[in-house]
């Protein structure tokens, strides 16, 4: 489970005391407070989380009980649910893949996923500490996806052009909601994204043609490799086209010879 820690280190009687450091990137708090003994040190956690963790910030306090002539760490967990945190992730996830699939991955900041969400800019470093580890997280969940979505084909339809059928519909259905392939528009930006996002992207694509190629292998092609590879290819470029000139039929006219399998 995703979590934030306060961690604080007593320094006995000290008159300042270097404590907990905050970081917590739903509620926006990273900075130093210090108190002049360790009961204000209580007093001040306590205030600044109350109307936050209005239970069991005290409670954990009372399980620490901080003795005031030692010296010792405390770190006390106060992460939020797991289901809040990662709908906060999701929802970057999501608002960046649809940036990407409308604009490219170039056409969108951090500061444009913050404001959108309504969340500071490093709350987004928190959930991907720099773009290329936003990238990659989109590359493997859009292949995730498509995996799970090929599963179902397979299980649904028995007819190998049938199946190929449904992946043309997918596709159009980009163009009705005026977006483009994502790892197609990954690889349109090649020159400007890390090697690990690259091979990510390949891998991708490798795995779309392997599926293609079985589609084929099943309608009795000899030469399946070849025909699934022309597919996608064909497959990419009519969403180009389709895209520019906002017509879904495109891309059943482009792929339509492949449809007779």
């Amino acid at each position: 489970m995703e979590a934030n820690w306060v961690c604080g280190h007593l320094s006995g009687l000290s008159l300042q005391h270097r404590l907990y450091e905050v970081e917590r990137s739903s509620l926006q708090v990273s900075r130093w407070i210090s108190c002049d003994s360790v009961s204000k040190m209580r007093r001040a956690l306590c205030a600044e989380f109350q109307k936050h963790h209005t239970s069991g910030v005290r409670g954990l306090l009372r399980q620490k009980k901080l003795a005031e002539t030692e010296i010792q760490p405390i770190y006390i967990h106060i992460g939020k649910n797991e289901p809040e945190m990662t709908d906060t992730k999701t929802k970057i996830l999501d608002l960046a893949e649809h940036l990407t699939q409308t604009r490219g991955f170039n056409g969108f900041s951090y500061i444009d996923l913050g404001e959108e969400i309504g969340i500071k800019t490093a709350s987004v470093h928190y959930y991907f500490k720099v773009k290329d580890d936003l990238a990659a997280a989109l590359v493997e969940r859009v292949q995730a996806k498509h995996a799970e979505g090929f599963r179902g084909i397979e299980a649904g339809i028995a007819c190998p052009r049938k199946r190929l059928e449904a992946v043309v519909a997918h596709f159009q259905g980009y163009v009705k909601e005026e977006k483009f392939c994502l790892c197609g528009m990954m690889a349109a930006e090649l020159q400007s994204v890390s090697p690990r996002v690259a091979s990510l992207v390949k891998a991708y694509f490798d795995a779309f043609q392997a599926w293609l190629t079985q589609q084929f292998k099943e309608a009795g092609y000899k030469d399946a490799k070849l025909q699934a590879l022309s597919f996608l290819s064909a497959l990419e470029g009519a969403l180009l086209i389709a895209r520019l000139r906002r017509d879904p039929k495109i891309i059943h006219h482009a792929l339509k010879g492949f449809l007779k399998v």
